[in-house]
């Protein structure tokens, strides 16, 4: 699961470090900044993994996005991609891709009480993956815009088939 790259004081100059996601000044520079990254630290990772190795990929909040466009640019071979309480990009071609869609799990989860998440954002998702063809199976849960423990199990225990 991806984090933003950057990092800043939550309450200014003291407090708990957080990660910040990309702002619109030097947008292009950062999606490619961020997709390269995610590029080598998967690349290091599978080499040392087995080929029959199942790769779940999971993006949560603005980490979905970050998720699906180093997807859309990498190709990595995966298996499941967990997207939780965030959304795909509308400005990506999937169409064009089905193919190397075709039999990986999507998933799209989020908390029934999410307050970023209302109920247009959703529907708004559901057009994007309707309109691009996209197989994904929608899972929700009791809960805010958090990776709530026990729906990441059943998520778990679900990708395992």
């Amino acid at each position: 699961a991806p984090e933003g790259l950057s990092r800043f004081y939550w309450t200014g100059f003291t407090g708990d470090p957080v990660a910040s996601w990309m702002t619109r000044e030097g947008r292009e520079e950062e999606i490619t900044d961020y997709t390269n990254f995610l590029s080598i630290l998967y690349n290091q990772y599978a080499a040392l993994c087995a080929p029959d190795v199942r790769i779940i990929l999971m993006g949560f909040s603005q980490g979905c996005a970050t998720q699906m466009r180093w997807v859309m640019r990498a190709f990595p071979r995966f298996h499941q991609l967990l997207l939780w309480a965030g959304a795909i990009p509308e400005d990506l071609d999937y169409l064009s891709h089905a193919e190397y869609f075709s039999g990986k799990g999507l998933h799209f989860v989020y908390g029934t009480k999410d307050p970023l998440l209302n109920q247009d954002r959703i529907e708004e998702q559901r057009r994007l993956i309707r309109d691009n063809k996209l197989a994904v199976q929608e899972h929700t849960f009791d809960g805010r815009h958090v990776v709530e423990e026990e729906m990441l199990k059943a998520m778990a225990a679900l990708m395992r088939g």
